[in-house]
């Protein structure tokens, strides 16, 4: 699950918009008996609403699936500056765990993917792709400026789950039996990989380089409260990862830039 951004070249948008969205609409009438699920339906069912999709998707010019092939396509090439990156000329992402672009970014206070492109809750949407290339020159200068001075630190919070009731019953209550909680998820996990569950956060992969605690607090989610919690400040030896990744999205505009016809290039914003 994450943030998926797709770039897409339309001959014609507003054509393919119109009958891409005919498709979907015609579609979902052919499949809908009364109401009821794709699999309370019979074979004979399904093979009349397939054949009524088929001879729909033949009269609006698109594939099996509803799609316009023909005048909207797909641009999704290797980076000519990091060509194994997981970044593309076409296609960037960010998961929504604690390593996703847009949280490294938004925890670093450098503008992300959203503030780059201005996403305003549209999924298809031509972005000023002027203003965008120097919303991400911005947030490349300030992501390299901490990389040159050594200041590539991060912050995580760690706040009490109000979900595991009043924190005054709470049996963690020393040093002694948060190490026995380390020390019994240390023997008993199973697999790899840094993971959190309820009782607490652990990284037996890659442990935190940890230069900092500070306490702090932490508003409640059902009450106007704060209860206290810790900041931890660690140092984070991969956001060169996340620099290259600013620069695939600014070769990306610029590949876009250079054309004639940029006036037919979209992002897709799938969530």
């Amino acid at each position: 699950m994450g943030l998926n951004i797709y770039l897409y070249k339309y001959e014609n948008f507003e054509d393919t918009q119109k009958r891409e969205s005919e498709y979907e609409k015609e579609s979902h009438k052919n499949w809908d008996f009364n109401g009821r699920s794709y699999n309370d339906l019979s074979e004979d069912e399904k093979k009349e609403a397939s054949d009524k999709d088929k001879i729909l998707s033949e009269r609006l010019g698109l594939d099996e699936y509803g799609s316009d092939k023909k005048a909207k396509v797909k641009i999704e090439t290797n980076s000519s500056l990091y060509p194994d990156h997981y970044f593309k000329i076409g296609y960037f992402r960010s998961s929504y765990n604690a390593s996703g672009m847009e949280r490294i970014l938004s925890n670093l206070n450098i503008p992300g993917l959203h503030d780059i492109f201005k996403v305003d809750g549209e999924y298809e949407f031509q972005p000023n792709w002027n203003d965008s290339l120097i919303r991400v020159n911005g947030s490349i200068e300030l992501i390299k400026n901490l990389i040159d001075r050594g200041d590539n630190f991060r912050c995580v919070k760690f706040n009490w789950n109000e979900f595991n009731g009043d924190p005054n019953d709470y049996q963690v209550d020393s040093e002694q039996k948060a190490l026995e909680v380390f020390l019994k998820e240390k023997n008993n996990k199973h697999g790899g990989g840094d993971y959190s569950n309820s009782n607490g956060t652990f990284y037996f992969d890659e442990p935190l380089k940890v230069s900092g605690v500070i306490m702090g607090v932490n508003k409640r989610f059902f009450v106007g409260e704060k209860l206290p919690c810790n900041y931890l400040i660690f140092k984070d030896d991969e956001l060169n990862w996340y620099l290259q990744a600013l620069e695939i999205v600014k070769e990306t505009i610029e590949f876009i830039l250079s054309k004639s016809d940029i006036n037919k290039y979209y992002l897709h914003w799938s969530s």
